[in-house]
């Protein structure tokens, strides 16, 4: 609408106008009124309503493919931050137990404490991998011998979380205790030889044999020698006395070495003060150092070795203050061979105390 047909509008409407413009004003207006009235019937009287409304209905889907598009955005940029930060977690795991050998150090501990505490017992396939998030699993079997047999007696699993193992699942089938008596107790000893002699011809057998007193390691290891008995592990006194709970027996807390030494992968068998296996095999001497190195190895991560060892009053350092002072004294055996072989000990004055363990149909060679 133009500024002078407005200003005519007004005119009109104050009577300024002459007959003649308003009846030509008159005119436009019908006109315009005419326009209107065609208007209006070709649209209807709720076309405008419904473009409207198809108009915001197009609006919405817009909308709401845009909230969906964002949403789907934002999570693909959380699971890309996710997977940056667990690789960067997973790298600087490997990182932290690879550095100065960590992982390789907390499994020869594992390995030592379980054969050190664990009368016949080795660890014979293990395994230690880094997780996420400063986490490491130990998992590995534990063997024992019967007769010439190896068989797997254990599992044992440890979690670490940095330094600390936070869970330990040892499924332990032997829950047996104190397996030897100490020289130093007065008592009668309560022997298994009836179980020995009841075992039938043809059979091997597992035995723990306490001696009458304390010797050293090339005695016992002349005494033995030369047996159709094998020896597997040697019970070291501690200096350390526990009152059995069950008993009035005083037994010493169970620690020693076992026959073969443990292969320790974190320390160089070839420099550094170590000592190689071979050199513990042949020398009695090599062997009683190889042991206080290795207990000493325990001390210094005693966090991870008293989780294993599970006896609130054992202490290494004084176990190992102790055998530095008196010297490595043995007291007891785990052999292993033919049940018959092994009753003849009942003859021999040195042995003052047999507890049977476990039993196996034949399967000797030697």
């Amino acid at each position: 609408m133009s500024d002078d047909f407005k200003k005519r509008l007004d005119d009109y409407a104050e009577g300024k106008l002459s007959s003649e413009e308003e009846m030509e004003l008159n005119k436009e207006l019908e006109k315009m009124e005419q326009y209107q009235a065609h208007l209006d019937e070709q649209m209807g009287p709720n076309k405008k309503n419904i473009d409207f409304e198809h108009y915001n209905k197009k609006q919405q889907k817009i909308l709401k493919r845009g909230k969906w598009k964002a949403r789907f955005q934002n999570g693909l940029t959380a699971i890309g931050i996710l997977i940056i930060v667990t690789l960067l977690c997973s790298f600087l795991t490997t990182a932290f137990y690879a550095l100065g050998n960590r992982g390789e150090v907390y499994n020869d501990v594992i390995k030592s404490t379980i054969a050190f505490t664990k009368p016949n017992s080795k660890v014979i396939s293990e395994s230690f991998s880094p997780n996420t998030f400063f986490t490491m699993n130990w998992s590995g079997e534990l063997s024992k011998e019967i007769g010439d047999d190896i068989e797997t007696s254990n599992k044992y699993n440890m979690n670490f979380l940095f330094h600390s193992p936070w869970s330990m699942d040892n499924q332990l089938k032997n829950k047996q205790s104190d397996y030897f008596i100490s020289p130093n107790h007065n008592d009668n000893p309560k022997n298994d030889w009836d179980k020995l002699e009841n075992l039938p011809e043809g059979t091997v057998v597992e035995a723990y044999i306490s001696f009458d007193q304390f010797y050293t390691t090339s005695q016992v290891f002349n005494r033995l020698q030369g047996q159709n008995y094998r020896p597997v592990w040697f019970a070291v006194e501690s200096g350390q006395n526990k009152e059995n709970e069950n008993s009035n027996n005083i037994h010493n807390s169970t620690i020693g070495m076992p026959l073969i030494p443990v292969n320790q992968s974190s320390t160089s068998e070839s420099g550094n003060g170590s000592i190689s296996s071979q050199q513990v095999i042949n020398s009695p001497e090599n062997r009683n150092d190889k042991f206080i190195q290795t207990l000493r190895l325990m001390r210094d991560y005693e966090h991870i070795s008293e989780e294993i060892i599970a006896d609130p009053s054992f202490n290494l350092d004084n176990t190992i203050r102790f055998i530095e002072e008196n010297g490595v004294n043995i007291y007891g055996a785990v052999i292993t061979g033919p049940t018959k072989e092994i009753l003849n000990l009942q003859d021999e004055g040195w042995v003052s105390d047999v507890s049977v363990g476990e039993s196996r149909l034949w399967n000797w060679n030697q």
